[in-house]
């Protein structure tokens, strides 16, 4: 091998090790924000949705299970933040305030 090829393969491990502390140490809104990026950039690659679905699924720490609706979900969600935020922070915030004041009824009957 020559030295050209294993610096290559050694800065490359390097980036690997790197990403994947980072991926560890992000807050569960940043590893949100990364993994529906990847799923975006695998997606625009070709890959297939119940290739990406099993991925994800494959690697769930709570052994979720990923449908290829979900996949797609999270790629409208990758296009659609490229212009804007779909869902800014006080809208979020006026509408977690909202749920929490007014939860809605149990029995799963609609309410009169």
């Amino acid at each position: 091998m020559s030295k050209k090829n294993l610096m290559g393969k050694v800065l490359d491990a390097a980036a690997d090790a790197g990403s994947h502390a980072l991926d560890k140490a992000s807050s569960p809104t940043s590893r949100s924000g990364m993994v529906i990026e990847r799923v975006g950039k695998m997606a625009a690659a070709g890959v297939a949705d119940d290739v990406i679905a099993a991925q994800l699924s494959s690697g769930s720490a709570t052994k979720h299970k990923y449908t290829v609706s979900e996949v797609g979900g999270m790629k409208a969600l990758f296009a659609d933040c490229h212009t804007k935020v779909p869902v800014s922070k006080p809208v979020a915030k006026a509408l977690i305030e909202d749920a929490t004041s007014n939860p809605a009824p149990t029995g799963g009957g609609l309410p009169a």
